[in-house]
């Protein structure tokens, strides 16, 4: 990066307008102050030796420019030159010292060369001259560029894209330029702020080019002719933005648009999290060392722009994924801009900084630039440098940044993101969140159990909406229905208003009798338990009337440790996270790890399909001895509380019969320490994969209890990953297959004398309930804030009436989940299709 000594004859003036050139531009600007005379530099004067000492303290192989304010300071810095050795890569500006240091300051920080940051400053009082005249100029210094060697031809067009041209109009813009031989650069004639190339996307987005602007071209080369034609028809089209900047508000089950994934009606200002903001070392890297992160930075760089390659032209091969195919191909642009990659690597070169620490300061700096814009939309576009960037970071090697949590608004919002997680859910807990909406995660992904399970309004698969769900200033939805307003008029507003009201009443009036068992009109009892994963959802459950715990993800709890937890941490952990429940039953799923849930000190090497890899049970029998200490904490806590065992992802007896043995050892191992724990201990096993469907018979000779995960057995089962945006339709725990799937599972559960429960989402669904208690299931767990719908769907029920139309239904031929929910709703009128409770 360019150097910047700036000279005067006052020491104080010199040392101030150093710091308003960083306060400006940034710290890490390696910029020094000279100047003054006499003791501790008070008098007025300049010192040719003083000037070459900050020079030299620079330590900058670009070059400096340095700035005098009058006179004999001018002298002096030429005759600080002399005094050199050699001549070094130093140039003299006769620029003012405020404006152009600051004009100077901006072009060095965005990496451009001694010539490029020289021109900047000497120009750097056209901004105010034009200013003084009535205009109003955004300063973006000029980009290097490169001198055209064919006669020019200037273009001036008007921008009429609402929102200017930002990232996606620039893309296609460039993919229009890159195959044409021109030379062309663009300015801002309206705003002024000089001239970049047109051939990096971050440098053109510093123009900020706003609707109304006057975009001017340069253009030169063999190929000009063509290149203005183009551009003209690309301005005539608004450079392929679409003419409508509306979107429907309300997309039905058959679109693309937002799925419906926890119940409840929300309004707010919409809190877009743009994923998590990485930290990393700030420590320098050995020399030796530098050429390898060069490396680290080129092998990461060539994976995200190969998967994002790849990700567009599947996207491109279906019609309704036009504006996906846009994004993943803007995206791909901003890894491949020549301005974005060579600061990285002068970062890495020159400062020693890690692949990772350079390429998050870079995409950091672009991204902040951009969301200083003055225009809404436009600043939103900080978006697409940061999802871009995270892709990048995602793929250096060892890389696992600590996050830090964003600043939450005082207000009621809704969060807008990406795809909800654990860390995120905790980062965003607030009494002023109002509902979440996801551009990914379908009604089966994580995203959507956390969100239910705190009773939170939730839609999913949102994608094809982000620009609208980035710049609306107040959004609505209804989680049952998937219906979104932007911007809603107000008499929409209070109906809303009106539904939160009452969906709070019948809130209340369920909770009345939540702590009651559910029977059913014909006398049977239906056990409604919780499923939890924190210590706040174990509160939650026993108040929503819980008779149990029936399903204790671990792995969340988990997430706090870097490293491999011993037998001792893992029983505090669990004895901290049931501090507030009773002696009612828990069932602890024993640490279920893989496929979408990785945890940094219990993993395997990259799996081409991890959900049909090592996890769950699989990995733990990998890591034998952590599955111990793991079973050694469950039997000591197990004589403190009343607990269960759950094996997840059981495919046949032998893994049972393997973890028999294991839970044996445990218990010799107690017994010779002499700890206190319960023994023997039930220990059941998760139904969740097409194998111990199947199998259940035989399994039942190894175990006292099934509870049948229905998220990962329907993905299994329809072979659909329960998180793709595209395969709603195959993620339905209803769907005909699954439908025969439960039954015979209930059946011959039954016929064995095991109990069975259900403990995935399926449970919680209304429209399921008659089909689970049809075939005899009576143990339904559930997200705490579900317990007392589920309760109050029970006892509107008989169950003889549920056989009933489950022998009906399986009877008839239906092939897609649509057609059971649509039986259900036919045969089911009295049942109250309704808002979880919060």
């Amino acid at each position: 990066m360019v150097g910047l000594v700036l000279v005067s004859h006052s020491r104080a003036l010199a040392d101030a307008a150093t710091d308003l050139v960083r306060r400006t531009v940034g710290s890490e600007l390696p910029i020094a102050a000279a100047g003054g005379v006499g003791e501790g530099r008070a008098e007025l004067g300049t010192d040719a030796l003083d000037i070459q000492s900050a020079i030299q303290g620079l330590r900058t192989t670009d070059g400096v420019l340095v700035l005098m304010d009058m006179g004999s300071a001018v002298l002096s810095a030429e005759t600080a030159l002399d005094l050199f050795d050699s001549r070094p890569a130093v140039r003299l500006c006769a620029a003012p010292l405020v404006e152009g240091a600051v004009a100077a300051g901006i072009q060095a920080q965005a990496g451009s060369s001694l010539e490029t940051v020289t021109e900047a400053a000497r120009r750097s009082l056209e901004p105010k001259e034009e200013q003084l005249n009535g205009e109003r100029i955004d300063a973006a210094g000029p980009a290097p560029l490169r001198v055209p060697d064919r006669p020019e031809e200037v273009l001036e067009v008007e921008i009429t894209n609402p929102h200017g041209l930002h990232l996606r109009p620039v893309s296609r813009l460039l993919a229009v330029l890159s195959a044409l031989d021109v030379q062309v650069t663009l300015e801002n004639a309206t705003m002024g702020g000089g001239r970049v190339q047109a051939d990096s996307l971050v440098e053109i987005s510093r123009l900020q080019l706003r609707r109304g602007h006057l975009a001017r071209f340069t253009v030169s080369g063999r190929d000009a002719a063509k290149a203005l034609a183009q551009i003209r028809e690309l301005a005539e089209r608004r450079f392929g933005d679409d003419a409508s900047t509306q979107i429907a508000a309300r997309s039905s089950a058959g679109t693309a648009g937002p799925v419906p994934i926890a119940a409840g009606t929300a309004l707010g200002r919409p809190f877009v999290v743009e994923g998590v903001r990485r930290m990393v070392s700030e420590a320098a890297v050995p020399e030796e060392d530098v050429s390898v992160q060069l490396a680290v930075l080129a092998d990461a760089l060539d994976g995200a722009v190969a998967l994002l390659q790849a990700r567009a032209e599947a996207a491109g091969e279906r019609a309704a994924s036009e504006n996906l195919a846009s994004l993943l191909w803007t995206q791909r642009l901003i890894l491949e801009d020549r301005s974005i990659r060579e600061r990285a690597r002068k970062l890495i070169r020159e400062q020693r900084h890690s692949a990772a620490a350079a390429w998050l300061e870079v995409t950091d700096e672009v991204a902040r630039h951009q969301a200083a814009a003055a225009d809404p939309y436009l600043r939103q576009r900080a978006a697409d440098f940061r999802d871009a960037g995270e892709l990048v970071l995602q793929r250096m090697p060892g890389f696992a940044g600590a996050t830090a949590s964003p600043v939450l608004p005082d207000h009621p919002f809704i969060l807008v993101c990406e795809e909800l997680s654990p860390s995120m859910f905790d980062q965003v807990r607030s009494p002023y969140l109002q509902g979440i909406i996801q551009f990914a995660g379908g009604p089966n992904a994580h995203g959507a159990i956390l969100a239910r399970s705190a009773g939170i309004p939730c839609l999913g698969t949102a994608r094809l909406h982000a620009d609208r769900l980035r710049t609306a200033g107040f959004l609505a939805f209804d989680g049952r229905t998937g219906e979104l307003w932007f911007d809603p008029p107000p008499d929409v507003t209070a109906d809303l208003r009106e539904r939160q009201v009452r969906e709070t009443r019948v809130r209340a009036s369920r909770s009345v009798r939540a702590k009651e068992t559910a029977v059913t009109r014909d006398g049977i009892g239906v056990t409604v338990q919780a499923n939890v994963g924190t210590a706040a959802e174990v509160e939650k459950a026993a108040l929503a009337g819980a008779e149990g715990i029936g399903l204790f993800r671990t792995e969340i709890l988990f997430q706090e440790f870097a490293a491999e937890p011993g037998e001792d941490a893992q029983l505090a952990l669990w004895s901290e996270a049931l501090a507030s429940w009773d002696d009612r039953p828990v069932t602890v799923r024993l640490l279920d790890i893989g496929g979408d849930k990785p945890l940094s000190f219990l993993s395997g090497p990259p799996e081409a399909n991890p959900f049909l890899g090592v996890r769950g049970i699989r990995l733990l029998l990998q890591h034998r001895g952590f599955l111990g200490s793991h079973l050694r904490a469950l039997l000591r806590l197990a004589h403190r509380r009343n607990v269960n065992l759950l094996v997840p992802m059981v495919t046949d007896g032998h893994e049972l019969r393997i973890v028999a043995g294991e839970l044996a050892r445990a218990h010799e191992n107690l017994v010779s320490r002499g700890a206190d724990h319960r023994w023997p201990v039930t220990a059941g096993a998760m139904v969740e994969t097409p194998s111990s469907a199947v199998l259940l018979a035989s399994l039942a000779a190894n175990v006292p209890l099934f509870s049948i995960g229905t998220n990962d057995l329907t993905q299994y089962v329809l072979a659909a990953e329960r998180g793709h945006p595209s395969l709603r339709e195959y993620q339905d725990g209803l769907h005909p297959a699954l439908v025969r799937v439960l039954h015979r599972v209930a059946t011959e559960g039954a016929a064995a004398g095991v109990p069975v429960s259900v403990c995935g989402e399926l449970a919680a669904d209304p429209e399921a309930i008659p089909i689970l208690v049809g075939a005899g299931l009576t143990s339904l767990s559930v997200a705490p804030g579900s317990v007392p719908m589920v309760k109050e769907a029970v006892r509107q029920l008989s169950r003889g009436d549920c056989q009933r139309a489950l022998e009906t239904l399986l009877n008839e031929s239906l092939t897609r989940g649509e057609e059971v929910r649509a039986f259900v709703r036919q045969h089911f009128p009295e049942l109250v299709l309704g808002e979880q409770d919060g």
